[in-house]
């Protein structure tokens, strides 16, 4: 894909919407190219690689450092396969799994255009990996202050923000949307917008990290 093509594709994978129009869109714009090259190639490579650090933290939702800290513990991780004599097609790497998985996670995409956007073929089955990864890591990181320094700590750094003493976590939810699922009942799952979600609810920091 030429560099005009690549950086029309950037612009509209970096809406956060989630639309079937938008999707097509993406998909129509990579497959100008489908009789050359029927994934984009290279896109880890040629064009992540070229991102600075804002552009980085604006497309993957994390610092670059912290990207790169969670390859390397993915992949020394049990979900990472270790095998590469299976041919076929050579195996993504840790990173690749890792920025398609955030990829996906952060800009509400479709496994399609993850998939052609990353040149893959089984992004189902990256996204789970990182996943299990991801669920066995959380309590390492995710927890509430547990000793009373900590709580001490955190305490006073809520009063300071807001002036309300004896805070440890700040608890708000947000919905994600989704499908409903085969064979349920769709009013099970839909928002006051008539939209089908999953609600998730979170407690974080002072410092505005999930616990």
């Amino acid at each position: 894909m030429d560099p005009a093509s690549c950086k029309k594709l950037i612009v509209l994978l970096e809406s956060s919407s989630s639309s079937n129009s938008e999707d097509d869109t993406i998909i129509a714009t990579i497959q100008e190219h489908r009789r050359e090259r029927p994934k984009v190639d290279n896109f880890v490579a040629d064009v992540v690689a070229s991102f600075d650090d804002e552009e980085f933290r604006r497309h993957f939702r994390l610092s670059r450092s912290t990207c790169e800290l969670l390859t390397r513990q993915f992949a020394a991780s049990p979900p990472y396969p270790k095998n590469h004599s299976h041919g076929g097609t050579p195996q993504k790497s840790a990173e690749e799994h890792i920025l398609a998985f955030l990829w996906y996670a952060g800009n509400k995409a479709t496994f399609r255009s993850v998939a052609q956007l990353f040149g893959m073929s089984e992004i189902h089955e990256v996204v789970d990996r990182v996943a299990d990864f991801l669920e066995a890591v959380a309590p390492k990181y995710l927890k509430m202050p547990l000793r009373e320094e900590e709580k001490q700590q955190t305490s006073v750094c809520f009063e300071a923000i807001a002036g309300f003493p004896n805070v440890l976590g700040a608890m708000d939810g947000t919905h994600i949307r989704t499908r409903c699922p085969n064979k349920k009942v769709k009013a099970s799952f839909v928002d006051r917008h008539d939209t089908p979600t999953y609600t998730l609810q979170g407690i974080c920091n002072a410092a505005r990290s999930c616990l």
